[in-house]
């Protein structure tokens, strides 16, 4: 499941924990958010010489499009952030940069200017206009069609080409969410000719795409591989590729994964599966990269019904499960315990008031006598409890597995059913695919560290991720209010309240956090680390050493 997530600083190294609050010790089966044991590196030295072709590994198998209004996921993510420019850019640290938006401006609080870079061509030549921006924003606004990134546009008024190298967004209130999406998914520009020409096959691998970014659609071998080709008329020169062609493979079995990364049969992966840490760390062809992340990995109710419906088993299950065994025996350091539907605030604005509200949210210590008591008075507790979890996943079906056992240890059943990527995808999105499930263990992530990025497809009754129908009118408020907040300090107070009735009803019942986990040929260089890579061109970044 995803959310909707400029100058490189090359290897720098912090130790550095992935969830807020984490600079006090704490003991054992705690969430006093410990700093991982590994060392975290938002991206890799730089590489300087040209390479022809590189074979690429995508573990989370194909996607389900690469229309950009229906890029929520990792694949979709990753590919178009290769090919589609986006107004503005993601640093490694999620800082914002210029992208097909030299600049933006507020004139005032309901009302951003954005003018439009000059000289910029899609693929084809056409010359990239305010028109083609303004169509590519407000496809995001049509549900019907798909559009996983209405919840970002709720605010919007209008949006218009103002000039001929502008466009005025404005809003029905202030809105401090909007902006930083345009470095993600909702901000990519297609040519709005070959989308109204290509219609519904828009983004599927008959109809391709037609973008302005440094890698071109070049095919699309269902079931197999995704071709990217170099851009040679790319705007940018300073990230014009050095590397002429990739090809991206679909490789979600985590043995074959390893195997072909260890092989060089791939160049590298983004998302590698922590089950296959302890054999790439011994690599000689490669190394291993963890960077900071907003990815964490959490147990969602899969519909409004059956014993995950019920309060006191998410309360009872949270408290069971060892989320620090989990980190430690199952990520190897890479991960750390979580309290919230968000993982890292490390990196957002006002961080400090973070880090001092995640003190103040439910604890996830093991306590299996008190998750027995809560559901002592539970009807038919003994029911299965069925949750899915991706097939061929070692890494969640090792957490499923540890899950499965703290279930047991309370007197629940928890039964883990395997799903095949592209039905895993699906469960989330059509209803139909959820049928015979109570939950589903899943790997999610918010596009960068601010929690208004997940929060809307959690929060509201009618959010996309919120199956159980969860309705609760104060945490709305407090969410739109904060949405509303341009400050960034009296935002995060809101936005931690939100947090805590959240986790107060143990609507999504939280793991761990996890750090990026990459594995990158010794001959590549310039790879972004950092989980801000999804939103960012990393092969028109890399070069060979």
């Amino acid at each position: 499941m995803g959310t909707r997530a400029g100058k490189r600083m090359a290897g720098v190294l912090v130790t550095a924990a992935i969830v807020a609050g984490c600079s006090s010790p704490g003991k054992p089966g705690t969430a006093d958010h410990r700093a991982s044991t590994v060392a975290l590196t938002s991206s890799q030295p730089p590489g300087t010489k040209p390479i022809d072709e590189i074979a690429w590994a995508l573990p989370y198998g194909e996607p389900t499009t690469l229309d950009p209004i229906k890029s929520g996921d990792y694949a979709p993510g990753f590919l178009l952030s290769q090919m589609c420019d986006p107004l503005l850019r993601f640093s490694p640290e999620w800082r914002l940069e210029p992208g097909l938006a030299t600049s933006w401006d507020r004139p005032d609080d309901r009302t951003l200017v954005l003018t439009i870079r000059r000289g910029v061509t899609f693929w084809d030549g056409k010359p990239l206009t305010p028109r083609d921006v303004v169509f590519s924003l407000k496809r995001n606004l049509d549900v019907k069609a798909g559009s996983t990134a209405a919840p970002y546009f709720v605010n919007v008024q209008s949006m218009e080409a103002t000039g001929p190298d502008q466009v005025t967004v404005r809003f029905k209130k202030p809105d401090e969410l909007f902006l930083k999406q345009l470095a993600s998914g909702p901000g990519m520009v297609i040519e709005r000719e070959f989308a109204e020409r290509a219609g519904g096959k828009l983004g599927t691998a008959q109809g391709g795409l037609m973008c302005s970014g440094p890698y071109t659609f070049a095919g699309w071998k269902p079931g197999s591989e995704i071709r990217l080709e170099r851009n040679p008329r790319y705007w940018d020169g300073q990230r014009r590729p050095k590397i002429q062609g990739v090809t991206v493979k679909f490789l979600t079995e985590s043995s074959t994964l390893t195997s072909a990364l260890l092989s060089g049969s791939v160049k590298g992966a983004y998302g590698v599966p922590a089950t296959s840490i302890p054999a790439l760390e011994k690599a000689s062809g490669g190394k291993l990269y963890f960077g900071p992340s907003t990815q964490q990995v959490a147990i969602y109710a899969a519909r409004n019904g059956g014993l995950m419906a019920d309060t006191s088993v998410r309360k009872a299950l949270s408290l069971a499960i060892d989320r620090q065994a989990i980190a430690d025996k199952v990520y190897h350091g890479a991960a750390i315990p979580n309290q919230a539907v968000v993982s890292n605030t490390r990196e957002a604005e006002a961080k400090d008031v973070y880090e001092e509200g995640w003190k103040t949210l439910p604890s996830v210590s093991v306590d299996l006598a008190q998750a027995k008591q809560l559901i002592a008075g539970v009807p038919d507790r003994s029911q299965k409890i069925v949750i899915a979890l991706p097939a061929g996943d070692q890494t969640m079906l090792d957490v499923g597995t540890l899950v499965q056992d703290a279930a047991k240890r309370i007197g629940l059943t928890v039964e883990l059913r395997a799903l095949q990527p592209l039905d895993m995808s699906n469960l989330y999105y059509k209803p139909e695919y959820a049928k015979g499930f109570d939950g589903v263990i899943a790997l999610t992530y918010s596009d960068h560290p601010d929690p208004l990025n997940f929060l809307p497809y959690v929060v509201p009754p009618d959010a996309f991720f919120n199956a159980l129908k969860w309705d609760n009118p104060k945490a709305v408020r407090l969410m739109n209010q904060a949405r509303s907040t341009l400050d960034p300090g009296p935002r995060a107070e809101l936005l931690v309240q939100v947090l805590r009735l959240h986790a107060e009803d143990r609507v999504t019942i939280p793991v761990v956090g996890v750090a990026n986990i990459s594995f990158i040929s010794n001959d590549i260089g310039g790879a972004p680390t950092s989980f801000a890579y999804l939103w960012m061109p990393d092969f028109a970044l890399m070069a060979g050493r």
